[in-house]
């Protein structure tokens, strides 16, 4: 009997304990609704918060709302979460296009008011690669659900946001135009060419504002519209809107009369840089010897052709250099060009693989046509490998620009080597190595 008293008791005691919780737990949960209820931000709060955001946004019923909230707030608590999430995919990844495709795939599953609330918390964290590239990618999804407040937004930021806000409005225009390039021609035509006193933040041009890929996807949405809209731009801006839509040449459908409308302009820099874009795009196709033979049939001043010859060889020069370059040298109709060709294809190729470059041009024979090319070797890598720089200096074989070369590579060794330039200068051979 004893036991089964004290088994009672015990039981009584468990649950007077428990009521006396679940009252306390029940007197906090009140307290909290009456303290969240009583100092929640009102609806003019919560408009001034968003304003910040959205031009307008702070107007009466303007307010950005998700279908079944009352409030931006929950939204950007959760925001909060997955842009922190987002940003550990970008700095952890080792593959980072996979980062960058899981990344814009998460993104583009947000909505409206997700994306808002999302640039809003991205507002206040401090600036950063990932917390730009997240910004971008927002940006982005929100031209797809609202192009219009996707620009004004970026265009509205101050001059002293933290990122570029010509990039951001770079941005909002491409991914447009990719919808609607006509709409998005007309914005930039906004911010480009008309302006305000307080666009002059956003007037520092980036890429002039994405103009080639504008004028790209005009092209492809409407070719009559792209040629018709090109001819109204000044000089400088149809260089740029003619870099974009001369890639159209690659596509067999828009080639003939992409070519047709660059050669009917006047010579000029324009004409030059449109069909240089033009028949390199038609190359990197697929088509080199098309394109060249169609480039020979145009019966060009030798100077315009040549500069075209050289800007295609640039154009594919980085899939296979070595290629590239032989055939521009080829290509040559003097000395004078042969030795400007050496040049220009030495210095490029220097910065990004010296030893290479310098077995090519030996291969080309280091005559006099070379000199030239042989200087810019020389001075180019005589930081890092001076004694080289030396032999190649020396072995010039014009006496002026050997002469000039040794002095200028003499000078850089001192500067970048000075307790071993006696030991540089006196050791070197009289041969590139």
């Amino acid at each position: 009997m004893r036991f089964l008293w004290k088994l009672l008791r015990s039981f009584a005691r468990l649950v007077a304990l428990g009521v006396a919780l679940l009252c306390t737990v029940l007197f906090v949960f009140l307290a909290g609704y009456w303290l969240g209820w009583k100092f929640a931000p009102t609806d003019a709060a919560r408009q001034t918060r968003a304003a910040k955001l959205v031009p307008g946004a702070g107007k009466v019923g303007s307010l950005p709302r998700a279908p079944q909230s009352a409030s931006l707030k929950p939204i950007q608590e959760d925001m909060r979460q997955r842009m922190v999430q987002l940003a550990r995919w970008l700095v952890s990844e080792t593959d980072r296009n996979a980062a960058h495709a899981r990344v814009t795939a998460a993104i583009a599953s947000l909505g409206r008011d997700e994306v808002i609330a999302a640039l809003a918390v991205l507002d206040t964290a401090p600036a950063s690669g990932p917390m730009n590239t997240l910004r971008s990618r927002l940006l982005e999804r929100w031209v797809a659900l609202d192009p219009q407040a996707a620009f004004d937004y970026a265009r509205s930021l101050p001059a002293d946001f933290g990122e570029s806000p010509a990039r951001l409005v770079t941005t909002v225009l491409r991914r447009w135009a990719f919808f609607d390039a006509a709409a998005a021609l007309q914005a930039w035509r906004g911010v480009a060419l008309v302006g305000t006193p307080g666009d002059d933040h956003v007037l520092r041009r980036t890429d002039n504002f994405g103009l080639d890929m504008i004028a790209w996807h005009l092209g492809r949405q409407d070719l009559n519209r792209a040629l018709t809209e090109i001819g109204t731009l000044p000089g400088e801006d149809q260089s740029v809107a003619w870099r974009g839509l001369a890639n159209l040449a690659a596509q067999e459908e828009h080639r003939e009369r992409i070519l047709a409308a660059i050669s009917a302009l006047s010579p000029s820099a324009v004409r030059s840089g449109a069909l240089a874009n033009a028949v390199s795009a038609w190359a990197q196709a697929g088509n080199l010897d098309n394109a060249v033979q169609w480039l020979d049939s145009t019966q060009l001043d030798r100077r315009e052709q040549a500069g075209i010859e050289e800007k295609m060889a640039l154009s594919f020069f980085y899939e296979n250099p070595s290629n590239s370059a032989d055939w521009l040298i080829a290509r040559a109709q003097s000395p004078e060009e042969r030795s400007q060709r050496l040049e220009l294809m030495t210095s490029i190729w220097t910065d990004l693989d010296p030893a290479t470059a310098g077995r090519w041009l030996i291969a080309q024979g280091l005559d006099g046509s070379a000199a030239a090319a042989m200087w810019r070797f020389a001075n180019t890598i005589a930081a890092n490998h001076p004694a080289e720089a030396v032999i190649w200096a020396r072995s010039i074989p014009d006496e002026d620009m050997r002469q000039r070369t040794l002095v200028q590579v003499e000078d850089r060794i001192r500067q970048q080597h000075p307790h071993r330039a006696g030991e540089l200068l006196s050791g070197a051979t009289n041969s590139p190595p």
